[in-house]
């Protein structure tokens, strides 16, 4: 499974957020969301940074959540 986040830099510093914060935060949701077992791996980058291009290709083929 992967899991893409992409976080805004301006947003995180203003919220006062370390990426160890939100990388912890992220480990606990995923802890609830996944089956007891389940390896995952997140890869992180900021809004400013482009993605490899077979990730961005996969990111835009996935639906997005509604909300």
């Amino acid at each position: 499974m992967a899991v893409v986040l992409r976080i805004d830099p301006e947003r995180m510093i203003a919220m006062k957020l370390t990426l160890e914060q939100v990388a912890t935060t992220l480990a606990l949701t995923m802890r609830l969301v996944l089956p007891a077992g389940r390896d995952w791996m997140p890869r992180f980058s900021y809004m400013t940074e482009g993605l490899p291009p077979e990730l961005q290709a996969r990111v835009d083929a996935t639906p997005r959540l509604k909300g």
